[in-house]
């Protein structure tokens, strides 16, 4: 069974943002009843804002994790899992709403690891201007973490507003069956080549320099050099 994992940034649950996801899903289920959604909002979870401890990046877990009240370590979880990631935003003053920023910062840690290596997304946002920012943002912090954009959707009210979804949801489908591979950037390949030269120097016991040398990073000369490497055949 196939994966997709969906993060929604947003308090309110008709907002335009809230009902075209929903609307997508549901005719994704339709076209595709074997796809798994483990779907999120701001509204159905709890994200603990970040106390910047920085025990992620040098001890490699989270105190919040555990907490009862806090639904980090569902999400990490699901997040590992996904064979597609959807993360949803509205703009709030040309940014990411609070929500969504809280998910981000509670998983930056991953950003040094990408954690999420190969992972195809798709990046939502709504408003009326702001748009490419926020959309610019999510795309850029999630390929830190290994994750390839292959879609950014700007959501504007208008009439014309659903027409894309029957497109939107052919290019989730193929990613998740495996038609179509998603594939390292210049972003990315940037990011490891600076990281594992960085991080080679890093004291033996740190999170970050373990996690590298125990997963094989350090043995490779690019990012596509290690998604070759982990890749599993679908």
């Amino acid at each position: 069974m196939k994966k997709v994992f969906v993060y929604i940034g947003s308090r309110n649950d008709d907002s335009t943002l809230t009902v075209y996801l929903n609307k997508l899903l549901h005719r994704l289920k339709e076209i595709d009843s074997e796809i798994q959604v483990d779907l999120h909002t701001a509204t159905s979870t709890n994200i603990n804002h970040s106390t910047g401890c920085k025990n992620c990046f040098t001890k490699g877990f989270c105190n919040q994790d555990h907490l009862d009240e806090d639904s980090m370590s569902k999400i990490k979880t699901q997040l590992l899992d996904a064979d597609f990631i959807i993360l949803a935003s509205p703009v709030y003053s040309h940014n990411v709403s609070s929500d969504m920023k809280a998910f981000v910062d509670r998983l930056s840690y991953w950003g040094h690891l990408f954690r999420l290596a190969g992972k195809p997304a798709m990046f939502f946002a709504s408003g009326t201007n702001g748009l490419n920012y926020v959309l610019s943002y999510m795309e850029k912090v999630m390929n830190y973490m290994g994750v390839i954009g292959v879609g950014r959707v700007s959501l504007i009210p208008n009439p014309d507003l659903y027409d894309d979804i029957e497109s939107n949801i052919e290019e989730i489908i193929a990613y998740t069956k495996g038609f179509k591979e998603a594939k390292s950037n210049d972003t990315i390949e940037a990011a490891f080549l600076s990281y594992r030269f960085l991080f080679k120097d890093y004291p033996r016991d740190h999170a970050e320099y373990l996690y590298w040398k125990n997963n094989g990073l350090f043995e490779c000369d690019s990012f596509k050099e290690y998604l070759d490497k982990i890749k599993i055949p679908i």
